[in-house]
């Protein structure tokens, strides 16, 4: 597990951050970014979060980000730890910010409350771009969710370029979850050349392919 905090600067590179499990907390099962540093051409997969007595929710166990700079890095087989019954991001929870990801692979990775690959769930300015989320699930009967990307209870979250949203899989029974891509809102923030396969709920057509 790699806690960031204090480390602003610091750059991570060429390492495999696998098995993390984090106890008593709920943010960032493998790596929780908070300050200015930077992890580039890493390896995060296999990684959980378990917030002790609270099952009600966990976020990012694969990795929770609000600074810094996720860079050519592949996030993958992260999940929530048994017993949890709801959590947000499988891959990447985006907690607020400016954080940055780019020419990353965020792929196999599962939640069973929103999104299995990225959710945004805190008012940011990050950056998405060069990247592609595929092959990601998530587990939802209760509410609408997407299994892709999500932007969760904001209007706006950013950018996104060059990025394909493809391949995604909705487990859950409710009509209202999505394979691909799902935001509560309409965003006032710009999307470039990016693909998105399945339902993409809630994303205007102008400034994004669906």
């Amino acid at each position: 597990w790699l806690d960031q905090d204090g480390c602003a600067g610091s750059v991570f590179e060429r390492l495999s951050i696998t098995g993390g499990r984090t106890t008593g907390i709920k943010n960032g099962g493998g790596v929780y970014m908070s300050q200015d540093c930077t992890i580039r051409d890493c390896d995060i997969y296999g990684n959980k979060c378990s917030p002790g007595n609270d099952t009600s929710g966990a976020f990012g166990n694969g990795v929770w980000l609000k600074s810094g700079t996720l860079d050519g890095c592949r996030i993958f087989n992260n999940k929530p730890d048994e017993g949890q019954t709801y959590s947000f991001a499988g891959g990447v929870n985006i907690g607020g910010g400016s954080p940055v990801i780019k020419n990353c692979l965020i792929y196999g990775n599962h939640a069973n409350g929103r999104a299995g690959g990225v959710v945004v769930n805190g008012k940011a300015s990050c950056k998405i771009y060069n990247c592609t989320i595929t092959g990601n699930s998530v587990d939802q009967s209760t509410e609408s969710a997407a299994s892709g990307f999500e932007v969760f209870g904001i209007d706006d979250f950013g950018m996104m370029e060059n990025t394909i949203i493809v391949g995604n899989i909705d487990n859950g029974t409710n009509s209202k979850s999505w394979g691909g891509s799902r935001s509560d809102g309409r965003f006032s923030n710009e999307f470039r050349n990016c693909v998105f396969h399945h339902k993409a709920y809630g994303f205007d057509p102008i400034t994004a392919s669906a």
